[in-house]
């Protein structure tokens, strides 16, 4: 069988990134003929039954988010001569393929992309933005074809899909973790260290975290990726915010070197965004820390624990949750927790991904 995986930009290497090479790198162990579709591809060698098939990119910078729709397009249009395509880009991308099935990996919920098609603009920039909401719109009516089935990353997104979009999702299939590589530090010894390791971004509600974290006695480090202006913006309004607050440190852009470190000492991990997953939460996890996160989303699936989610947006609730885990009143959890991240393994990943591709041929 032919199999054409698209995802257009391995520029930057987060969880969407992470899984598409996961996924190919179990259809590699396959006899099937497997083609990457991208512009922006990833460093790795092409072997005798896997190939990448790149479109040239031209630098735009004016109208680029139209222009970047229009080269996935053309990553559609070039993939015409497959079996099956899988589509495992970190954002919604769609578009009509002859193909016999077309597999859409959901990372999220699309909530974004549906509250932009109905967003209203004015001024000059509002024909440019309608020209991509009228784009948007056509792919969620692709959504609708029989040939496109939904693959979800969790229940929660399953759910969320449905009840936006009235598509049901076939399965299920939890995202893969590198659980392996931080198990080692799990029996090390832990500080009264509380983390948040996330990209510094309004939409993650580290302010909340902020809040909770106040005048509190024992150490906290928020730390995590931050590279564009209004990133960079919030790293400086959160770093006014603790400014009076000498057991709080704001560290963007840490290396993995450095995350490492914070992973083998840190005793609590606390989270503050919905998730349609959460890969960090499970890293987190395996590494050995005391997960702390809110009673929603996806974190549900990935805590499976009561007595680890706070309430939403309950500071107090949050307060007691990370001073308990602090004391150590929940260490009898990790026993738990870490045999049901066994559910996020690369390995449960590859094998459930392959058999619905080859079971539903």
């Amino acid at each position: 069988m032919k199999i054409g995986v698209i995802h257009p930009s391995f520029e930057m290497i987060a969880g969407a990134e992470k899984t598409t090479l996961s996924l190919l790198e179990g259809l590699k162990k396959t006899n099937h003929t497997i083609t990457l579709y991208t512009f922006l591809p990833p460093n790795i060698e092409e072997e005798e039954n896997f190939s990448i098939h790149k479109i040239k990119l031209k630098k735009v910078s004016l109208f680029s988010w139209y222009k970047r729709i229009k080269l996935v397009e053309k990553l559609f249009d070039e993939s015409q001569s497959e079996d099956v395509i899988v589509i495992s880009s970190g954002g919604f991308s769609l578009h009509p393929a002859s193909v016999k099935r077309i597999l859409l990996y959901c990372h999220s919920t699309f909530e974004h992309d549906n509250d932009f098609v109905n967003k209203k603009f004015s001024g000059i920039k509002s024909l440019y933005y309608k020209k991509i909401q009228n784009k948007i719109k056509q792919q969620f009516e692709y959504l609708k074809n029989d040939n496109v089935e939904l693959i979800a990353n969790s229940n929660y997104t399953k759910t969320t899909i449905k009840k936006l979009f009235g598509k049901d999702s076939k399965i299920v299939i939890y995202p893969p973790v590198d659980i392996e590589k931080y198990l080692k530090f799990n029996t090390n010894p832990k500080k009264d260290l509380v983390i948040t390791l996330n990209r510094i971004s309004p939409e993650k509600n580290l302010d909340f975290a902020v809040d909770v974290i106040k005048n509190l006695d024992f150490t906290y480090i928020l730390a995590g990726f931050a590279k564009h202006e209004f990133q960079l913006k919030y790293v400086d309004s959160l770093r006014k915010q603790t400014s009076d607050q000498k057991n709080i440190s704001i560290k963007p852009n840490i290396t993995s070197t450095e995350k490492e470190e914070l992973l083998s000492t840190a005793k609590v991990y606390f989270h503050t965004a919905q998730e349609s997953f959460g890969i960090t939460v499970v890293e987190t996890i395996s590494a050995g820390c005391i997960p702390i996160v809110p009673n929603n989303s996806a974190n549900v699936e990935t805590v499976p624990f009561r007595d680890l989610r706070y309430e939403d947006d309950n500071v107090q609730d949050a307060k007691e949750k990370l001073s308990n885990a602090i004391k150590g009143k929940y260490d009898h959890f990790l026993p738990k927790l870490k045999e049901h991240i066994q559910n996020f393994t690369e390995e449960s990943f590859q094998n459930k991904m392959i058999s619905f591709i080859e079971n539903q041929s």
